[in-house]
């Protein structure tokens, strides 16, 4: 069962100052491949940003490799750079944890974005697992990837690393609001982006990037404070069953 977040009656500014970025960038309500949703501003100035990124890379993301570099010790050499130019935001992954034999990899981790089209960033821990089959396609392996759980708050095993990225994104990006994990699961009614395109956007994927639509995300288990973060105000949503089959 999805969850809708309103962009029309926001209850508190947190989602408030969501709802108003993801209205500037994208036309609600229009299929991406509408003349429409193409001509209209927000998107002709994401595309036209975008594509400076992609042209200037390495301008690009010299702002984010020198906040990586200023962290300080202790997680530091366990933090890989995540940041792509076509998303939407800056990334990076701090690794915890990580199993492996002849079958299975597991790992631990923690991924933060710091978006670009808003004053926005998100921490959460992921725990997963790729099964392996060796030589499954001739002389390529094929690893079976699935996300057993997602940690929404500085909780056990992920608490000192969480609390690391937030005080650290926190003194860097001193004006940026964090959106919990709840937040960014939301679905947006009639939202498309073009990497969410035909399905329906999540919050996550309009601020920050796709990489979450491969998790179902209203069957995912979560751990730890799953109000972590959220900012006082009634947050109200919609579910909606999923359509009947035909």
């Amino acid at each position: 069962m999805k969850l809708y977040l309103s962009l029309t009656h926001p209850q508190n500014q947190q989602i408030s100052e969501i709802a108003n970025t993801i209205k500037e960038y994208y036309p609600v309500g229009l299929e991406v491949n509408s003349e429409g949703y193409k001509s209209y501003p927000g998107i002709i100035n994401l595309d036209n940003t975008i594509g400076q990124h992609m042209t200037h890379y390495n301008a690009y993301i010299a702002p984010w490799r020198s906040f990586l570099k200023s962290l300080p010790k202790g997680f530091k050499s366990k933090i890989h750079n995540c940041g792509f130019a076509h998303q939407t935001s800056y990334g990076g992954e701090l690794l915890l944890e990580k199993h492996e034999d002849k079958v299975l990899i597991r790992k631990k981790k923690l991924i933060f974005n710091v978006s670009w089209l808003g004053n926005f960033y998100t921490i959460y821990g992921v725990d997963e697992t790729f099964v392996l089959d060796k030589k499954a396609m001739g002389e390529f392996d094929l690893h079976y990837h699935a996300i057993n759980v997602i940690t929404v708050s500085p909780h056990k095993e992920f608490e000192n690393g969480f609390n690391y990225l937030q005080t650290a994104i926190n003194k860097q990006f001193v004006d940026y609001k964090f959106i919990p994990f709840k937040l960014c699961s939301f679905y947006i009614k009639d939202l498309q982006t073009p990497y969410s395109y035909p399905n329906e956007a999540t919050v996550y994927n309009a601020i920050f990037n796709e990489s979450l639509d491969r998790v179902h995300l209203p069957s995912i288990y979560l751990r730890g404070d799953r109000r972590y973060g959220l900012e006082p105000g009634d947050t109200k949503v919609r579910l909606l069953l999923p359509p009947k089959s035909t």
